[in-house]
């Protein structure tokens, strides 16, 4: 198992968000995670990140407990967190916001075969180089939030709503291209996603979080044929 939390718990000060949260994502899998505005999904990825401190419980990384690790320390590990909304910086370039994204790699050589390899996966980004991130489409700017996070060559990518405020036609190619990452580098992908058709059809696993507590997992289609997820999430 490559990542995994036991029994966590965590907030913000005195206000406590997650309870007791039991939550795995298997090696090379892409891991779905919904639920309602407010139920814990952001915590529990700024928590696996070390953005913020559990309350109790423990966070397994490929078998050792990072619970108390920073966030530079994880991302030295090889986990790399894009939160929600389109965070570029708009006064750089397409180029200078991508190599933010290179920092934990070593080298010129290292950096240029990344930013090589990921503009492939982004061509749309390899024609804007030299454009300020801040002129950029919103489907284009979300394009290079991810990127940039992929940048530093992560073996575990947590994206929280990529496709929020998006055009469906951006969205679309984003799932192609995360999908299209996973098949071919194997890279273990935790989605938090509010379109949970789409999502679903991308995951391997998933979760359904509600008042800062698991209360369903299982594969896709399990989900799909509950009732109250069809109701619910699906609105069947």
């Amino acid at each position: 198992m490559m990542l995994e939390t036991v029994g966590l718990s965590a907030g913000y000060g005195d206000l406590q968000v997650l309870w007791d949260v039991s939550f795995r994502v298997g090696e090379g899998e892409i891991v779905g995670v919904f639920g309602p505005n407010g139920a814990g999904k952001t915590t529990l990825l700024r928590t696996i990140m070390g953005l913020n401190r559990p309350i109790r419980g423990r966070i397994i990384y490929e078998g050792r407990d990072i619970s108390g690790h920073g966030v530079r320390e994880r991302g030295l590990m090889g986990i790399s967190y894009v939160p929600e909304g389109k965070r570029v910086f708009p006064q750089m370039t397409v180029y200078e916001n991508l190599l933010l994204g290179g920092t934990y790699l070593s080298g010129k050589d290292a950096l240029k075969r990344r930013l090589e390899d990921i503009l492939s996966y982004f061509p749309r980004l390899s024609e804007r180089l030299d454009q300020l991130a801040g002129t950029l489409s919103g489907g284009e700017m979300q394009m290079l939030t991810i990127a940039r996070g992929l940048m530093s060559n992560p073996r575990l990518l947590m994206l929280d709503e990529p496709s929020f405020g998006v055009a469906p036609v951006y969205v679309t190619r984003i799932f192609n291209i995360l999908q299209k990452l996973n098949q071919e580098n194997g890279l273990t992908i935790c989605l938090v996603e509010q379109k949970v058709v789409e999502a679903l059809k991308l995951s391997s696993r998933c979760y359904i979080i509600e008042s800062g507590r698991v209360v369903l997992e299982g594969d896709p289609a399990s989900l799909m044929n509950n009732d109250y997820v069809r109701e619910v999430y699906l609105g069947i």
